[in-house]
């Protein structure tokens, strides 16, 4: 009696060892598909940039918000809007204000987390109408780069971008600098 008691249970631990160590498929749920897609607002990046801040005879200030979709982890595209501002104060004559706006597209690559090259173009209408009742529309590429650093979501950090046409160059600032602050960079 105890050899077939025995037998039973050698029997039964074969079989479940045998059975355990089959391979068995993953079944996954209609929550888990959801949850490891990534949507389209998920691949959404945002900037807004303050720069060529300056307050010698007057104040000058430039906002450049922007918004763009990353392809993949290292490119990413979009667009966005310039706005410059400068008030003049002149000794012993009317003070004046310019206001100068356009937008911009973007293509961007991330070198390494925290570093990134920016190749842009721009159309900027410059106010001169103070001046000669003129407004002048430039289409104008800039090349730059910049840092980012900060936690996962929510970084911020410098930009240098560089205008490539001499004409943006003369009626707006040789070298345009901003301090950004990103969101999902």
């Amino acid at each position: 009696m105890k050899l077939k008691y025995l037998v039973i249970t050698l029997i039964a631990l074969l079989a479940f060892t045998e059975a355990d160590a089959q391979r068995t498929r993953v079944r996954r749920t209609r929550e888990s598909r959801t949850r490891d897609t990534t949507s389209f607002a998920d691949k959404l990046t945002f900037d807004i940039r303050f720069g060529n801040i300056g307050i010698q005879n007057g104040f000058n200030l430039a906002l450049k918000p922007s918004v763009g979709y990353k392809f993949g982890k290292v490119i990413s595209a979009g667009i966005g809007a310039k706005l410059f501002y400068q008030y003049v104060n002149v000794f012993a004559a009317d003070d004046y204000s310019l206001f100068d706006f356009g937008g911009f597209g973007y293509a961007r690559g991330k070198i390494g987390e925290s570093f990134y090259l920016q190749a842009e173009y721009s159309y900027t209408q410059f106010d001169y109408s103070l001046f000669n009742g003129v407004d002048y529309n430039v289409g104008y590429p800039g090349v730059g780069g910049g840092y980012l650093s900060g936690g996962e979501h929510w970084k911020y950090g410098l930009e240098i971008m560089f205008p490539l046409s001499s004409r943006a160059r003369d009626l707006g600032t040789p070298l345009e600098y901003w301090i950004s602050v990103a969101y999902k960079f």
